[in-house]
């Protein structure tokens, strides 16, 4: 206790491909009739994982905004910092805070590996009082494979549980990172590593 239900919204194409991605005006069409059905349904709040660009990013959370529940937008993060349309993360923050309203609750990354999440987070461009401020979450792919690799797989691939547990818990000790969960790759061993590493005492 307690449990918190997410509606949870996705990009509009491939969240590694931000070539797909709507413009602002379009993604806030787009995006408002799920985040209308998902208010109505009694979610607790939305949530919108893995875009991977910012524009879209903005449209969906004007949407999610106008439903009057508290909102979370989660990018995908490259190495250097960047969201994959090549904007700052820092940047990204400041442009969905400064045009949406309500602003997000929170922001997130997720579907990387904590290794990468690490350096990105070291960077210039994601690396600011801003992000230490709105950066709360993180859920990780377990491998440190790339999506071309992982998704040419027959078979889940992924860090040992404990190994995985301990380089999270190394990004909430360095970044301040309140959330923490699993991705691409990740199962209950995870979690329950995870989970023990979290436990108090």
């Amino acid at each position: 206790q307690p449990i918190y239900i997410a509606g949870v919204i996705g990009p509009s194409g491939d969240a590694y491909r931000p070539e797909e991605s709507l413009p602002i005006e379009e993604a806030r069409e787009y995006h408002r009739i799920q985040a209308e059905a998902l208010a109505h349904s009694g979610v607790d709040f939305l949530y919108a994982p893995t875009f991977p660009a910012v524009e879209e990013a903005l449209g969906a959370a004007m949407a999610m905004g106008e439903t009057g529940l508290p909102y979370v937008v989660i990018f995908v993060l490259e190495r250097d910092g960047r969201v994959l349309d090549v904007t700052p993360l820092h940047a990204a923050i400041e442009r969905i805070d400064g045009a949406a309203s309500p602003a997000p609750l929170f922001y997130s990354i997720s579907c990387v590996h904590p290794s990468i999440a690490a350096h990105a987070l070291r960077d210039e461009a994601a690396s600011s009082d801003l992000v230490a401020c709105r950066l709360f979450e993180f859920k990780a792919n377990a491998s440190p494979l790339s999506p071309e690799e992982l998704v040419r797989l027959d078979h889940p691939e992924g860090d040992d549980p404990d190994l995985f547990a301990a380089e999270m818990w190394s990004l909430h000790e360095d970044f301040g990172l309140r959330i923490l969960g699993g991705c691409c790759g990740t199962d209950d061993r995870h979690i329950r590593a995870l989970a023990a590493r979290m436990a108090p005492g």
